[in-house]
């Protein structure tokens, strides 16, 4: 039986394992020259028996020993090895292509551009470099030139909500009520947050509303949303500390009555549990229906008061916007939710809504079946015999409103 270098030398496998993990580690290229002091030592110098041993390429092994013959290392150069980017190549064209991508070569009104008013997709900037003088050699194939857009950050993005409608001057001051309100409502053990908001009208049919569902088949919707029947109208509560959500809807119109007889309604369901509660502070936005000057919601609200016992703090974010109120992070949920489906009748409504889990905690879902009026308001007398029983911030006075039993 013919015994290998290796073995005759007591190379053994878990010994080859070991090496080459070592020399692994160590950085050309040194390591060419490790290999080599490893392959005189246990493998009498033989590049060869290196490569079936160790799996070491034999021209590797042979330059390391002709290093440590010499004294002389080799430095590779490794930026040669691999093909050059495009932009490093051909600088002067990423400055086109920066040129091309600018905003203002988008909207140009005059059309001095060819680009003006054009989706600048990868072919488009190709088409825009051609027409500048590059030839096809130069510029990238179409797939080349999408990975150089990435590369430099003009990527594929949706369009973002950030341009505030309107800021003035109590913008940042009602933030910052309502920040120091509600950090000290949840610091306080007697008092209870919620979030309080009504939501756009839902139309009933079988409309597609832009989701998605999983199943075998897409889900069949009409192809217009004409010919209304019905609609139903939310409207939301989101207890902060909890995440427990409570949904009333009607088929009737978002008045004030409608939003404040759902807050009783939610106190009548929870108080049991809430019972030990002193304070409710609630977050709302300033919407007509229960803005701070809504004289018909501070009389219901008023009321409310009275009936539980409770002492209410009426907290309003700043106008256009609302979307920094809780509840509005559960209604983006809930439309990703039920978007998919076909919301075909009231039924199916409040069964999706109540089906909807949010932060593990199910929603609980009530339908209301009075007719509420628009416009019901106070007359001037009344109005001013309620504002005896409002204490109104002095620096905020239409959006900081406590109301005491």
């Amino acid at each position: 039986m013919k015994i290998s270098t290796a073995e005759k030398n007591g190379v053994t496998p878990k010994t080859i394992e070991t090496i080459g993990l070592l020399v692994a580690q160590i950085p050309w290229p040194s390591r060419r020259q490790a290999m080599a002091e490893v392959t005189t030592m246990l493998l009498d110098g033989k590049p060869r028996v290196a490569e079936d041993v160790f799996g070491w390429s034999r021209s590797t092994v042979e330059l390391g020993m002709n290093e440590l013959r010499t004294g002389i290392s080799c430095v590779n150069d490794l930026s040669n090895r691999r093909k050059q980017k495009t932009e490093e190549k051909y600088p002067e064209m990423l400055a086109d292509i920066h040129n091309i991508m600018e905003p203002e070569c988008q909207a140009d009104p005059q059309l001095r551009t060819t680009l003006a008013y054009t989706n600048m997709s990868a072919s488009a900037v190709r088409e825009a470099l051609l027409a500048k003088g590059w030839t096809e050699e130069q510029v990238p194939c179409l797939r080349t030139m999408s990975e150089l857009l990435n590369r430099q950050g003009y990527r594929l993005r949706t369009v973002v909500k950030t341009k505030v409608q309107k800021k003035n001057e109590l913008t940042d001051r009602i933030f910052e009520n309502v920040h120091s309100v509600n950090a000290e409502a949840d610091s306080d053990p007697d008092t209870i947050r919620i979030s309080v908001d009504t939501k756009a009208t839902i139309k009933i049919g079988d409309f597609s509303r832009g989701g998605k569902s999983r199943g075998l088949e897409p889900v069949q919707a009409a192809d217009h949303d004409m010919n209304v029947d019905k609609k139903i109208a939310p409207g939301g509560i989101l207890e902060i500390a909890t995440g427990q959500a409570f949904l009333f809807f009607t088929e009737s119109h978002k008045t004030s009555d409608f939003i404040v007889d759902g807050i009783e309604l939610w106190w009548n369901t929870r108080e049991e549990v809430l019972g030990t509660a002193k304070r409710l502070v609630i977050n709302m936005d300033n919407g007509p229906e229960c803005s701070g000057r809504r004289s018909q919601f501070l009389q219901r609200m008023v009321n409310f008061s009275d009936k539980s016992g409770l002492e209410i703090h009426l907290v309003y974010y700043p106008p256009y916007h609302s979307k920094y109120n809780a509840i509005e992070h559960y209604w983006g949920g809930l439309e990703k939710s039920w978007n998919g489906y076909l919301l075909d009748s009231v039924k199916t409504v409040l069964k999706r809504a109540g089906n909807f889990v949010w932060k593990t905690m199910q929603t609980t879902v009530t339908l209301f079946t009075s007719i509420y009026q628009k416009g019901v308001k106070l007359c001037a007398k009344e109005k001013r015999k309620l504002e005896e029983l409002l204490q109104r911030s002095s620096n905020l006075p239409k959006y900081d409103i406590i109301i005491k039993p």
